[in-house]
């Protein structure tokens, strides 16, 4: 449980770094691979590196120094993180971006955090909890007084209109023609845009009932709301119905669809 507990009070507080820069007059880089960066995802992450440390764990993060695959195919257990998930949400001001942790075993993430600063919505997994959310009401609180306070999210199948998740800054070709599939065996359909791992978040309470992506993510995009997903009663799966696995020699992932593995099974049965 100290994992977890670590997991939860490094997300808050690197939430409030995170929120001390998205209220100022930031500026903003551009990474080699084009993506934005700002001082937010650099400050998040070595505090959060700084806080996973005790543990002695190797930590592969977005903004961090990443091993060689001859190195990293040994580890049997080690972290995963994306210290501003949203980056581009975060400089648009729409605050629709994340803080994302995850713990990793054996190519499966077991535990995930994924924190909303702007709403202040804390999302968590793990076995000991199951998928939980709570809202944080106060600076002051414990990881313990969060985990015991939190609502257990368990899966709900789609009984009426099929909600589905789409990026707001990333919609590609996979996830339209997973749309007009939808549109084929599906009465009513509804397209809810969200932006970083707030989709995942959604997906984990109900909200929406399925996302998918194409090419377009690295394992520390997806880790922390898949272990919350997972917990939830959900599955995550890739695109040609394969178990989505981490710590793989190219740390891009593959397209991916995720929701109720009933629903899954009718959109890959196409019935």
């Amino acid at each position: 449980m100290d994992l977890l507990k670590t997991a939860i009070i490094s997300s808050l507080e690197a939430g409030e770094i995170i929120m001390k820069i998205y209220n100022s007059n930031f500026i903003v880089n551009i990474k080699e691979d084009t993506s934005p960066v700002t001082e937010a995802d650099k400050l998040a992450d070595n505090y959060i590196a700084q806080k996973l440390s005790i543990f002695n764990l190797p930590i592969i993060s977005e903004e961090g120094k990443i091993e060689s695959y001859q190195k990293r195919k040994y580890w049997k257990t080690f972290w995963l993180v994306d210290p501003l998930d949203g980056t581009k949400e975060f400089v648009n001001k729409n605050g629709e971006f994340t803080v994302n942790i995850a713990l990793i075993e054996n190519k499966i993430p077991i535990l995930g955090v994924v924190y909303i600063p702007v709403t202040r919505m804390l999302y968590f997994a793990s076995n000991e909890t199951g998928a939980r959310k709570y809202f944080i009401n106060s600076v002051n609180l414990s990881a313990d007084q969060i985990i015991s306070n939190a609502t257990l999210l368990l899966d709900e199948p789609c009984t009426g209109k099929l909600k589905i998740g789409v990026s707001r800054s990333h919609l590609d070709a996979y996830t339209e023609q997973l749309i007009e599939k939808c549109r084929t065996i599906f009465n009513e359909i509804e397209i809810c845009t969200a932006g970083s791992s707030v989709k995942f978040c959604f997906l984990a309470d109900n909200s929406i009932h399925l996302y998918g992506r194409g090419n377009y993510t690295n394992e520390w995009d997806t880790a922390a709301g898949d272990a919350i997903i997972r917990f939830a009663g959900k599955s995550m799966i890739t695109n040609d119905g394969k178990p989505f696995l981490y710590n793989k020699p190219e740390l891009k992932n593959t397209g991916f669809i995720a929701g109720n593995s009933l629903l899954l099974k009718t959109i890959c049965d196409g019935q």
